[in-house]
């Protein structure tokens, strides 16, 4: 999302002065919520994501940023209904079948938590935190062989994003360890 602290602080400020000069602009809300996410201040980036939502309640991406809060706040079941409701608004967006993919796998909703990460890749097949995350959860299962890291798409992701790739070097270390 952002790259830099001062990258995060600027888009920041960004967003606030949009908000100052529009203050019904849900999308500068939405922003603000994200730039605040990333920062860690959760609580503040659902007052942003709840304004968002009450200016335009058929957007979406709030409702996304607001399951991602909760769930970084381990308020899995508030974020999962947050993340259905965007859903609902986008059904062709990945980021809520993510985000849901990751709260299942959070509550060892094995299954569910599959699904979830493969209807993202369905809409999204270079989509690396989905990959990684059906990785996750595969390994959870001790499906080293599965691996979604590996053959299924892994290696097509971008090799600048870490995640993935330290999946896969932890799945072959567990898978030898078996």
């Amino acid at each position: 999302m952002f790259l830099s602290s001062e990258g995060v602080e600027s888009a920041l400020a960004l967003f606030e002065e949009a908000i100052s000069l529009d203050p019904a602009l849900a999308y500068a809300w939405n922003g603000k919520g994200n730039a605040l996410t990333v920062q860690k201040r959760y609580n503040e980036a659902l007052a942003a994501y709840e304004r968002a939502i009450s200016l335009d309640p058929e957007f979406g991406a709030p409702w996304n940023g607001k399951g991602n809060a909760l769930s970084n706040q381990r308020r899995y079941d508030e974020a999962l209904a947050a993340y259905e409701k965007a859903i609902s608004l986008d059904p062709e967006l990945a980021n809520p079948w993510n985000g849901k993919g990751g709260a299942l796998d959070d509550k060892r909703c094995y299954q569910d938590a599959l699904a979830a990460y493969e209807k993202a890749i369905s809409l999204n097949s270079e989509f690396a935190f989905a990959w990684n995350g059906k990785g996750n959860v595969l390994c959870h299962q001790k499906r080293f062989n599965e691996d979604a890291r590996g053959l299924r798409g892994g290696d097509r992701l971008d090799a600048e994003e870490a995640d993935p790739w330290n999946g896969k070097a932890n799945v072959l270390k567990e898978s030898k360890a078996q």
